[in-house]
C-alpha cells in the first residue's frame, strides 16, 4: 500500500509551523505557477462540445482534455461581469466583497477600483506569501497592490482607452509591455473595443511572462460577451470570438513554453456568466407608473438597479416606510399575477441568503428570453432589436452555467468535474501555495489536485492509498 507522505499531505492541507511544512510550501511556491484566464460570457459547451458549434478551439480542447473541466460553474447572483469576477478573486459573495454591480449606483461608473473590494483578494495572498504578482486587464484592478499592474478600463466614450490604463499601470510597465502594440483603441461600447481591448491584453500579457515570469497571472478577455450581447449567442460572429480568444490563449501558452514554464505552469481556465437570448424587454419604469397610479411620490419611493436578467429596488431616501412598503406589495402582486412566469419575485431575505444586492428590498429575476429594462416609455412590454443576448439571471438558470478549466501540474488529468462553485475557486488556488482566503465563504475543492498514485480511496479516513 502507497501512503500519503506528510510532506505532501503538509501542503495540501495548508498546515504551518514546522519546519517540514515550511519548506514544502516553498518548495511548492517556487515550482507552482497561475495564470488565470477568465473568458467573459464562456459558456460550457465552447470546450466540452466545440464541434457540436463547429468550433475551431484547439487549446480549449487540449486544456480541457488535459486537466480538470466541470459541466458547468455555478456563478453568482447577479450573474454579471465586475461582482463574478471579483467573487473568482475573493471565494465570496457580492454582499460580502461590496462589489454588487458593474456600476456604482445607477449610473454608468465602473466599479474600477480594487480599494472597493472589501475582503483579501488571490493577488493580495499570494503577495503575502512572497510570490510575484500580475495582473491584465482585470475588472476593479486599479491600483491593485501587484508587481506588475495593467488595470481594465471598459469606461463609455473614452478617446483612447489605451491612455487611461496605461496611466494606471505600474510606473513605467506599459510602456516596455507596449512595444509594437496599437497606440489606439476603440472605447469598450465601439462594436469592435472588446476585440481590440482583447488583442492589447494579449500582446502585454505575453509580453510579461517572457519578460518578468510572474508567479500569479489574471488576464481577462472581454470580446465574447461583447458579440453576444449585440449578435446573440449562437450567432456567426459570437461563435468566432471563442475562437480567437482561443488563438490568444495559444500566444500565452507560446510565451509559457519560451519561458522555460511550461512544466510548473498551471492553466486557470474560467468565465463568469453564461448567455441567453432575449427577445422582449419589461419595462420596470412603466410598471411602477402603472401601479403608481399618476401618483409622483409612489411612483418615486422605489429606486430600481437593473442588470439585464435581474434589477433589484432599494427604498429612495425621501419615501416613507408606508409608500415603500405600499409599492412594494404592489409591485410583488403584479409580478405574480401579470408577470407570471416570466418575472420571479426575491424578498429580501433571500436575497440576504444568495449574498446578493445588499440593502435591497427586493428583487426581480426575468425569465430566459426576457430582460428588465428602464425605458423611457409608457409600454411594459417593448421588443428588444439591439440587445440579443442577455445575463445577470438566477445562477441556477441552466444557461447561465459558466466554464471552468485547470489543467497544469498541480490538477488532476483528463477529470470531469459535474459542476464547481465560482465562490470555490479562489480558495482552491491559494492552497496551492499553502494559505487560505481570509472571510472566504466557498471551500478549497481538493479533490481536483493532482497526487499521483497517492490518492485516497477511503473518504471515510480509515486508510490512505492505493493498494498496488
Amino acid at each position: 500500500m502507497l501512503k500519503l507522505t506528510l510532506p505532501l499531505l503538509a501542503v495540501l492541507t495548508g498546515l504551518s509551523g514546522t519546519a517540514l511544512a515550511d519548506k514544502e510550501v516553498q518548495k511548492h511556491k517556487t515550482q507552482q505557477n497561475v495564470i488565470m484566464i477568465s473568458i467573459d460570457g464562456l459558456r460550457p459547451e465552447v470546450y466540452l462540445e466545440p464541434d457540436t458549434h463547429g468550433l475551431k478551439v484547439p487549446n480549449l480542447r487540449q486544456l480541457a482534455k488535459s486537466g480538470t473541466r466541470a459541466e458547468k460553474m455555478i456563478s453568482v447572483f447577479p450573474s454579471v461581469t465586475y461582482p463574478a469576477h471579483t467573487s473568482l478573486v475573493t471565494g465570496t459573495n457580492p454582499a460580502e466583497h461590496g462589489v454588487i454591480s458593474n456600476f456604482k449606483g445607477q449610473g454608468v461608473e465602473w466599479y474600477l477600483q480594487a480599494a472597493d473590494i472589501k475582503v483579501q483578494t488571490l493577488w493580495q495572498s499570494a503577495q503575502a506569501q512572497g510570490l510575484k504578482t500580475a495582473i491584465v486587464t482585470w475588472p476593479a484592478s486599479y491600483g491593485a497592490d501587484v508587481d506588475y499592474l495593467v488595470p481594465e478600463n471598459l469606461s463609455f466614450g473614452l478617446d483612447n482607452p489605451v491612455a487611461d490604463i496605461s496611466q494606471g499601470s505600474t510606473p513605467g510597465l506599459y510602456d516596455v509591455l507596449a512595444k509594437g502594440a496599437a497606440t489606439s483603441i476603440a472605447s469598450f461600447d465601439h462594436p469592435d473595443g472588446g476585440e481590440q481591448l482583447d488583442e492589447l491584453t494579449t500582446h502585454l500579457a505575453v509580453n510579461l511572462i517572457k519578460q518578468e515570469k510572474p508567479q500569479l497571472l489574471l488576464i481577462h478577455y472581454l470580446d465574447a460577451d461583447h458579440r453576444q450581447h449585440f449578435l446573440g449567442p449562437d450567432d456567426e460572429g459570437s461563435l468566432h470570438a471563442f475562437e480567437l480568444i482561443d488563438q490568444f490563449i495559444g500566444q500565452l501558452r507560446d510565451a509559457v513554453s519560451e519561458a522555460g514554464l511550461e512544466d510548473k505552469t498551471n492553466f486557470i481556465i474560467v468565465g463568469d456568466h453564461g448567455f441567453v437570448p432575449v427577445h422582449t424587454g419589461i419595462n420596470v419604469y412603466a410598471a411602477l407608473g402603472k401601479l403608481a397610479r399618476g401618483d409622483r411620490a409612489m411612483m418615486t419611493a422605489l429606486r430600481p438597479m437593473i442588470l439585464g436578467g435581474s434589477g433589484a429596488f432599494y427604498a429612495r431616501d425621501q419615501a416613507s416606510a408606508e409608500q415603500v412598503e405600499t409599492m412594494t406589495k404592489e409591485l410583488k402582486d403584479y409580478v405574480e399575477t401579470r408577470l407570471r412566469n416570466l418575472v420571479t419575485f426575491i424578498p429580501k431575505d433571500e436575497l440576504k441568503k444568495r449574498g446578493s444586492y445588499p440593502g435591497a428590498e427586493f428583487a426581480l429575476a426575468a425569465a430566459p428570453g426576457y430582460m428588465l429594462t428602464g425605458a423611457k416609455s409608457s409600454e411594459v412590454f417593448i421588443p428588444s432589436p439591439t440587445i440579443k443576448g442577455m445575463h445577470g439571471y438566477l445562477p441556477e438558470l441552466p444557461d447561465m452555467a459558466t466554464g471552468f478549466i485547470a489543467s497544469g501540474p498541480a490538477f488532476r488529468k483528463d477529470y470531469t468535474l459535474p459542476f464547481i462553485r465560482m465562490i470555490d475557486v479562489a480558495p482552491t488556488l491559494v492552497r496551492l501555495w499553502g494559505a487560505e482566503l481570509s472571510g472566504a465563504e466557498g471551500v478549497a475543492v481538493t479533490g481536483i489536485y493532482q497526487l499521483g498514485d497517492a490518492v485516497s480511496d477511503d473518504p471515510l479516513g480509515f486508510k490512505m492509498g492505493n493498494d498496488k
